[in-house]
């Protein structure tokens, strides 16, 4: 019985488990400076709370798709919904003639309590764009519906190339072009010609990852400032997984696409540095406490599915 306590006591209250060293690298992103609200793009767009009635119906159409519209209404009921929403159009082309994106409320706040943009009303402008555009294509007003296209594209490309992007804004980013490409592959879209696209670079990826550890660092820095080192809990070493982790998957997403063995390298060294192949050791090993903080906050498998998508973008882009 004594053994037991002796060692439960230097488990839990002797400071002998952690490692002063910090991981070899650290990674950071650049302040940066707020741009006026006249020039952000994300302010130009219409806002939820300043539609019509009159559009928040047609909204409800639009939602649905264009493909279900066209069997649910009669042309002219659907040529309304198009003069309906056209004032929410002109203002989203409007948005991105600006050539920044910003988020004001996530700009330089990087922790998990700041308040994120609404990027369903993003999502939902781009959708009404692409709207308007089959719209405009059936009534072979291809000059219309390829504006509408390069204004779709600006603005994934402006979300896409922010400076401090989140992972939801690349996989919003990615969506929307996916969306123009749909268009271009259908029959009706051949006649559009080409547009302004653009291949994703892995400049947008690693600031999304890295904006992902600096807040992860940041909770990790007040949740264990009063933490006591213990055999369960290493403050340095936990630190150092989540950097670990950081470095993994920047190395990752540089690998050429489809490097599919790299993906699985990557949840192998996750999964390692999780000491999961060992049953129960994530709970009763060392410092399991820390590590099991680190798999709350780390998205190994984003890492993969943003490096995929966009993989999957530029190779439909290319041809």
């Amino acid at each position: 019985m004594v053994g037991v306590i002796i060692i439960l006591v230097t488990a839990f209250y002797l400071p002998i488990w952690d490692t002063p060293a910090p991981y070899g690298k650290t990674f950071s992103l650049d302040l940066s400076v707020p741009v006026d609200s006249s020039d952000n793009s994300y302010t130009y767009l219409p806002a939820k709370g300043e539609r019509t009635k009159t559009e928040i119906s047609a909204l409800e159409v639009v939602r649905r798709g264009y493909a279900t519209a066209t069997k649910a209404l009669t042309p002219t009921q659907l040529a309304q919904v198009i003069i309906d929403t056209e004032s929410l159009v002109k203002k989203f082309k409007e948005a991105v003639t600006r050539d920044v994106y910003q988020c004001p409320s996530l700009l330089n706040q990087f922790n998990y309590d700041a308040t994120p943009c609404d990027l369903g009303n993003l999502r939902e402008m781009a959708a009404l764009a692409i709207f308007h555009t089959e719209y405009h294509l059936g009534q072979g007003d291809v000059i219309r519906a390829r504006a509408l296209l390069n204004s779709a594209l600006k603005l994934s490309r402006l979300v896409a190339y922010q400076d401090q992007p989140t992972y939801l804004d690349l996989l919003v980013s990615y969506a929307v072009i996916d969306s123009v490409l749909n268009i271009l592959d259908s029959p009706g879209g051949r006649s559009v010609g080409e547009l302004q696209t653009f291949q994703i670079s892995t400049s947008s990826l690693s600031k999304a990852i890295i904006r992902e550890y600096v807040s992860g660092r940041s909770l990790l820095t007040t949740k264990l400032a009063q933490s006591r080192t213990t055999y369960w809990l290493q403050p340095q070493r936990t630190q150092n997984l989540l950097t670990l982790h950081t470095d993994n998957e920047l190395q990752f997403i540089e690998r050429p696409c489809g490097d599919r063995e790299a993906a699985r390298v990557l949840e192998e060294q996750f999964l390692a540095a999780q000491f999961r192949p060992e049953l129960g050791s994530a709970v009763i090993g060392p410092n399991a406490g820390g590590r099991i903080l680190i798999e709350l906050l780390v998205a190994a498998r984003l890492a993969v599915t943003l490096k995929e998508g966009a993989c999957a973008i530029n190779e439909r882009v290319a041809k």
